[in-house]
Protein backbone atom coordinates (compact mmCIF):
# COMPACT_ATOMS: atom_id res chain seq x y z
CA UNK A 1 0.00 0.00 0.00
CA UNK A 2 2.84 2.43 0.87
CA UNK A 3 4.54 1.76 -2.47
CA UNK A 4 1.30 2.58 -4.30
CA UNK A 5 0.97 5.91 -2.42
CA UNK A 6 4.59 6.78 -3.23
CA UNK A 7 4.06 6.00 -6.94
CA UNK A 8 0.92 8.16 -7.04
CA UNK A 9 2.73 10.96 -5.22
CA UNK A 10 5.64 10.80 -7.69
CA UNK A 11 3.31 10.82 -10.69
CA UNK A 12 1.44 13.85 -9.32
CA UNK A 13 4.73 15.63 -8.54
CA UNK A 14 6.05 14.98 -12.06
CA UNK A 15 2.77 16.14 -13.61
CA UNK A 16 2.74 19.33 -11.53
CA UNK A 17 6.41 19.98 -12.28
CA UNK A 18 5.87 19.73 -16.04
CA UNK A 19 2.77 21.92 -15.90
CA UNK A 20 4.59 24.45 -13.70
CA UNK A 21 7.37 24.73 -16.30
CA UNK A 22 4.85 25.15 -19.12
CA UNK A 23 2.87 27.75 -17.16
CA UNK A 24 6.04 29.61 -16.15
CA UNK A 25 7.25 29.75 -19.78
CA UNK A 26 3.85 30.88 -21.03
CA UNK A 27 3.59 33.53 -18.30
CA UNK A 28 7.06 34.83 -19.09
CA UNK A 29 6.18 35.24 -22.76
CA UNK A 30 2.93 37.02 -21.93
CA UNK A 31 4.65 39.30 -19.41
CA UNK A 32 7.47 40.01 -21.88
CA UNK A 33 4.95 40.97 -24.56
CA UNK A 34 3.17 43.28 -22.14
CA UNK A 35 6.45 44.90 -21.17
CA UNK A 36 7.50 45.31 -24.80
CA UNK A 37 4.15 46.87 -25.65
CA UNK A 38 4.44 49.08 -22.58
CA UNK A 39 7.91 50.17 -23.68
CA UNK A 40 6.56 51.06 -27.13
CA UNK A 41 3.72 52.97 -25.49
CA UNK A 42 6.26 54.67 -23.24
CA UNK A 43 8.25 55.79 -26.28
CA UNK A 44 5.11 57.17 -27.90
CA UNK A 45 4.16 59.05 -24.71
CA UNK A 46 7.49 60.82 -24.43
CA UNK A 47 6.16 63.71 -26.47
CA UNK A 48 8.64 63.12 -29.27
CA UNK A 49 7.93 61.52 -32.58
CA UNK A 50 10.28 58.98 -34.04
CA UNK A 51 12.60 60.30 -36.74
CA UNK A 52 12.21 57.01 -38.56
CA UNK A 53 11.34 53.34 -38.38
CA UNK A 54 13.94 50.60 -38.87
CA UNK A 55 12.55 47.41 -40.36
CA UNK A 56 14.46 44.19 -40.95
CA UNK A 57 11.97 41.64 -42.32
CA UNK A 58 14.23 38.58 -41.94
CA UNK A 59 14.38 38.95 -38.15
CA UNK A 60 10.88 40.43 -37.73
CA UNK A 61 12.20 43.73 -36.40
CA UNK A 62 10.27 46.97 -36.76
CA UNK A 63 11.22 49.70 -34.28
CA UNK A 64 11.34 53.46 -34.21
CA UNK A 65 14.38 55.60 -33.52
CA UNK A 66 14.71 59.19 -32.38
CA UNK A 67 16.44 62.25 -33.74
CA UNK A 68 20.17 62.22 -33.05
CA UNK A 69 19.81 65.15 -30.62
CA UNK A 70 16.96 63.62 -28.62
CA UNK A 71 17.54 62.77 -24.99
CA UNK A 72 15.95 59.39 -25.79
CA UNK A 73 18.43 58.59 -28.54
CA UNK A 74 20.32 56.12 -26.36
CA UNK A 75 20.87 52.38 -26.51
CA UNK A 76 19.23 52.13 -23.08
CA UNK A 77 15.95 53.19 -24.73
CA UNK A 78 16.28 50.74 -27.63
CA UNK A 79 17.85 51.97 -30.85
CA UNK A 80 20.53 54.64 -30.94
CA UNK A 81 21.09 56.72 -34.04
CA UNK A 82 24.84 57.38 -34.14
CA UNK A 83 25.09 59.12 -37.50
CA UNK A 84 22.48 60.40 -39.91
CA UNK A 85 23.10 62.05 -43.25
CA UNK A 86 21.89 61.34 -46.79
CA UNK A 87 24.78 58.95 -47.50
CA UNK A 88 25.35 57.30 -44.13
CA UNK A 89 23.08 56.00 -41.37
CA UNK A 90 24.57 54.25 -38.32
CA UNK A 91 22.33 52.55 -35.74
CA UNK A 92 23.23 50.58 -32.60
CA UNK A 93 21.25 48.45 -30.16
CA UNK A 94 21.76 45.73 -27.57
CA UNK A 95 22.07 42.08 -28.56
CA UNK A 96 21.50 40.45 -25.18
CA UNK A 97 18.29 39.10 -23.73
CA UNK A 98 16.68 42.23 -22.31
CA UNK A 99 13.45 43.75 -23.59
CA UNK A 100 15.40 46.45 -25.45
CA UNK A 101 17.83 44.06 -27.15
CA UNK A 102 16.44 44.79 -30.58
CA UNK A 103 19.59 43.53 -32.34
CA UNK A 104 19.62 40.16 -30.55
CA UNK A 105 19.00 38.38 -33.88
CA UNK A 106 21.23 40.59 -36.01
CA UNK A 107 23.71 37.70 -36.28
CA UNK A 108 21.09 35.85 -38.38
CA UNK A 109 21.50 38.35 -41.23
CA UNK A 110 23.43 37.35 -44.33
CA UNK A 111 24.62 39.08 -47.47
CA UNK A 112 21.62 40.06 -49.59
CA UNK A 113 19.15 40.54 -46.73
CA UNK A 114 17.01 43.67 -46.79
CA UNK A 115 16.87 46.61 -44.36
CA UNK A 116 14.28 49.36 -44.63
CA UNK A 117 14.19 52.78 -43.06
CA UNK A 118 10.96 54.73 -43.30
CA UNK A 119 10.94 58.45 -42.69
CA UNK A 120 7.96 60.80 -42.76
CA UNK A 121 7.52 60.76 -46.53
CA UNK A 122 10.15 58.38 -47.84
CA UNK A 123 11.48 54.87 -47.55
CA UNK A 124 15.07 53.83 -48.10
CA UNK A 125 15.83 50.19 -48.87
CA UNK A 126 19.28 48.75 -48.22
CA UNK A 127 20.82 45.38 -49.00
CA UNK A 128 23.44 43.80 -46.73
CA UNK A 129 26.74 43.78 -48.63
CA UNK A 130 29.11 42.53 -45.93
CA UNK A 131 29.55 42.16 -42.20
CA UNK A 132 32.48 41.75 -39.85
CA UNK A 133 33.54 41.46 -36.24
CA UNK A 134 35.82 44.03 -34.65
CA UNK A 135 37.09 45.07 -31.24
CA UNK A 136 34.44 46.80 -29.15
CA UNK A 137 35.82 50.24 -28.39
CA UNK A 138 32.80 52.52 -28.78
CA UNK A 139 33.74 53.43 -32.35
CA UNK A 140 32.28 52.17 -35.61
CA UNK A 141 34.57 52.80 -38.51
CA UNK A 142 33.14 53.89 -41.82
CA UNK A 143 35.20 51.52 -43.92
CA UNK A 144 36.47 52.91 -47.17
CA UNK A 145 34.65 50.88 -49.79
CA UNK A 146 32.83 51.44 -53.06
CA UNK A 147 29.46 51.98 -51.38
CA UNK A 148 28.40 55.61 -51.75
CA UNK A 149 25.16 55.46 -49.73
CA UNK A 150 25.03 52.99 -46.87
CA UNK A 151 23.63 51.89 -43.55
CA UNK A 152 25.70 50.43 -40.72
CA UNK A 153 24.14 48.41 -37.91
CA UNK A 154 26.24 47.47 -34.89
CA UNK A 155 25.80 45.47 -31.72
CA UNK A 156 27.82 43.49 -29.22
CA UNK A 157 28.93 40.00 -30.19
CA UNK A 158 27.01 37.55 -27.97
CA UNK A 159 29.89 35.04 -28.07
CA UNK A 160 32.77 37.44 -27.37
CA UNK A 161 31.78 40.46 -25.27
CA UNK A 162 35.01 42.24 -26.20
CA UNK A 163 33.92 42.29 -29.85
CA UNK A 164 31.14 43.95 -31.81
CA UNK A 165 29.34 42.91 -34.96
CA UNK A 166 29.04 45.41 -37.80
CA UNK A 167 26.65 44.96 -40.74
CA UNK A 168 26.98 47.21 -43.79
CA UNK A 169 24.22 47.66 -46.34
CA UNK A 170 24.04 49.58 -49.58
CA UNK A 171 21.06 51.71 -50.57
CA UNK A 172 19.24 50.00 -53.41
CA UNK A 173 16.51 52.51 -54.26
Amino acid sequence: MAKKIIKIFLLVAIFLGINHTLIANFSYKVIANIKINSLDNFNQKLGEDYLGILEIPKINLKKGFYNINSQYNRVKYGLQLIKYDPNLVILASHSGNSLISYFKDLDHLTVGDEIRITYKDAEDIYTIKYFYQTTKNGVVENMQDQISSKIILTTCDKEDLKKQLVYVGEKSN
